[in-house]
């Protein structure tokens, strides 16, 4: 701030000085309690112009200046920001303003520096990118599609020889339950009520999404529960969870034997050079649920009410209708919830002016609702396009409601054929637990073949020569 010259009485003049360094960082730490003096000169090293923030927060709103490339400027303060692992300078002009040493684009790219070899960021709070999750997974989109080295989506010729996506068994650190979240984003995925991992819980995650804007790695269950953050949401250096010496449950612990020289002393031997034998792969009780064909109870959500019944899908087609779902089938819920609370405020008013407004407002919500639904509709029918058609029924056949659902026992997958010979009957027949998925399909063809057999069940046909005849009526005059 530059030195000004104000006129007084009898033409004498004073010069107002500029603030002094002891003053801006006092005024700093108004701004921000953490912030500690820090008298320096900066420079941009990017190509890039650097934005001046409101507050040492990456999420603040500007103020409308940035620093050039190149340029180099003063500062009075530095704040360290545990959150989001941020360092902020405080700038020394005496108006507000923030600067971030890492981008906020990229939070792994540093774009300040400092002149004369000063470190800017604080002792012991320099993070480096020591991800575990994004050595051992494989990494994927926003919307989970997997990502080449590059971080560009797979093409279709590269999805058919990319490797199979492995996956690890990690276990959360923190003593506390950590949130899974919808989305891999701390900001924009919501935590789903009750759905937590507990203290020291052991998971398996099958992909990781990186999120260059905040670094955080964020780790896709294999159970396709959601996201958790690899990164404490409260401290950025520490981590909320961590991989175990296991793949999948393949334990990896370190040999130990006695030394020859002493009875009392142990060696622990890590032979990293050599591999040690892999034990025969057992065969698998069942095949993978992930390329499974499967209805589930939680399905019904997922499609909206003009596309029908739910169908049997894959789990990669079961998240793209929960990711339509999140944009599409909250909409159409919000506005059914509003729609019943206007149409019953206006089964309580008379005839007025005000029943007016609300019946014109309740047929907008209609329209709004019709709109998103037929959205939702097309985008769904887009999704589940390369399905194979699911089954129907002929007119001379029973019409059965069935299928092969997946079921988990002591952590064992098995399959059992479910059965309604009516959409809307209440009785339901199960067959036997199988470990491979087909066997339980053969057993839901032969429940069908019996149940459409069965005199029992009131089925259908349109051949009058299948009738069963008709019992004869017994009279008095029949009997002995």
């Amino acid at each position: 701030m530059a030195n000004e010259s104000t006129t007084i009485p009898g033409g004498g003049r004073f010069v107002v000085a500029a603030p002094s360094l002891d003053a801006l960082a006092q005024k700093a730490s108004v701004e921000c309690e953490n912030a500690t003096p820090f008298a320096r000169k900066v420079r941009n090293i990017s190509d890039r112009k650097v934005a001046v923030l409101m507050k040492p927060n990456a999420t603040s709103e500007g103020t409308g200046r940035h620093i050039e490339p190149g340029e180099i400027f003063e500062v009075v303060a530095r704040a360290y920001r545990s959150q989001d692992g941020r360092t902020y300078l405080r700038l020394r002009e005496s108006e507000s303003g923030w600067v971030s040493t890492r981008s906020r684009k990229d939070f792994w790219k540093v774009v300040l520096g400092p002149v004369g070899g000063t470190a800017l960021e604080p002792a012991g709070h320099s993070i480096e990118n020591d991800s575990h999750a994004q050595k051992l997974l494989a990494h994927v989109s926003y919307d989970c599609e997997r990502l080449n080295a590059e971080g560009q989506p797979l093409t279709a010729a590269d999805a058919g020889t990319a490797p199979a996506m492995q996956s690890w068994r990690f276990h959360v650190l923190s003593t506390r339950a950590l949130p899974i979240t919808s989305q891999p984003s701390l900001t924009e995925g919501t935590s789903m009520r009750g759905v937590a991992l507990a203290a020291r819980e052991e998971f398996i995650a099958d992909a990781v999404h990186v999120d260059h804007k905040d670094g955080r790695a964020y780790l896709h269950l294999k159970d396709c529960r959601g996201w958790v953050c690899e990164r404490s949401r409260t401290d950025f250096s520490k981590f909320a969870v961590e991989p175990l010496n296991e793949e999948d449950g393949a334990s990896k612990t370190s040999p130990k034997k006695k030394s020859n020289d002493s009875a009392k002393v142990i060696v622990v031997e890590r032979d990293t050079a050599t591999v040690a034998k892999a034990a025969p792969a057992k065969p698998p009780r069942s095949s993978s649920l992930d390329q499974e064909t499967a209805v589930l109870r939680s399905d019904s959500d997922l499609w909206p009410k003009s596309v029908g019944a739910p169908r049997p899908i894959t789990m990669d087609t079961r998240r793209a209708l929960q990711r339509l779902w999140q944009y599409y089938g909250k909409k159409v819920q919000e506005c059914t919830k509003d729609l019943l609370e206007i149409e019953a405020k206006i089964k309580a008013f008379g005839a007025s002016q005000s029943k007016k407004l609300l019946e014109t407002h309740a047929e907008a919500l209609r329209k709004e609702q019709a709109s998103v639904e037929k959205q939702w509709t097309a985008s769904v029918e887009k999704a589940v396009a390369k399905l194979p058609p699911h089954a129907t029924t002929s007119a001379n056949t029973a019409v059965v409601h069935g299928h092969v659902a997946p079921v988990q026992v002591l952590g064992q997958p098995w399959h059992c054929a479910t059965l309604r010979s009516d959409k809307d009957s209440d009785e339901l027949y199960l067959g036997p637990f199988r470990p491979q998925a087909d066997a339980a399909a053969e057993d839901l063809e032969r429940m069908a073949q019996l149940c459409g057999k069965s005199p029992s069940k009131k089925i259908k046909s349109s051949s009058a020569g299948n009738e069963p005849a008709a019992k004869k009526l017994r009279t008095s005059s029949d009997a002995d």
